[in-house]
């Protein structure tokens, strides 16, 4: 494996725990509309956005609008980092000299909204460490792209992780090194059958592939 020279992180179950929230609010969804609530790893297995789109495919016909409202009936809206999140991040940025000569750089791509993510990273100190942040992605193909071109990385030298299969399937599409995160949950099978090239449970994991 070549030099990794880029490393982008999903938000929502990867750098913050905030998927099971997302869970619950997926399945009031599926509830109200009287469809079979799908469990957990399926979830994460089929899950994407936008998702609207999402609920649509499996069947929901209600607007948006109500979709979105019946969401947050049930969606927890508290967002913690991962206990290993912040330290990982300052400890990959500790490596100064790296970020001068090319070496590691540093993004977030996710469908959450970009102020909030920017806003969270300020208030624990690790905003300044992130060389692009992507928020409101629809898909997040092209996003990886830009932050390869804007680095200089070629594909091949940058890991994108994250813990949905949509993740796995966009960094695949997108041509870089797919990571897949469980977190603890039961969704390694589901990443490794997506092609992720690695599955992980958490980001001191990725230390021997730097």
């Amino acid at each position: 494996m070549p030099k990794i020279k880029g490393l982008l992180f999903d938000w929502d179950g990867t750098l913050v725990d905030s998927v099971w929230a997302m869970y619950l609010g997926a399945c009031n969804v599926f509830r109200e509309s009287g469809l079979p609530i799908p469990d957990f790893p399926v979830f994460c297995a089929t899950c994407f956005s936008p998702y609207a789109q999402y609920y649509h495919a499996f069947g929901v016909t209600a607007s948006g609008e109500q979709i979105l409202e019946w969401y947050r009936a049930a969606y927890v809206a508290e967002r913690k980092f991962f206990p290993d999140a912040i330290g990982f991040v300052k400890s990959i940025a500790a490596r100064g000299p790296l970020f001068s000569l090319g070496g590691i750089h540093l993004g977030i791509i996710s469908a959450s909204n970009r102020a909030k993510i920017e806003h969270a990273c300020r208030e624990v100190g690790i905003v300044e460490h992130f060389h692009m942040i992507v928020g409101d992605a629809d898909e997040k193909i092209e996003p990886i792209k830009l932050f390869c071109r804007q680095n200089g990385i070629l594909p091949g030298e940058a890991l994108f992780i994250g813990d949905f299969v949509s993740d796995v399937r966009d960094a695949f599409a997108a041509g870089v090194i797919p990571v897949g995160i469980t977190r603890g949950k039961n969704t390694a099978e589901v990443l490794k059958h997506a092609g992720a090239n690695f599955v992980i449970d958490t980001l001191e994991e990725l230390l021997p592939l730097l």
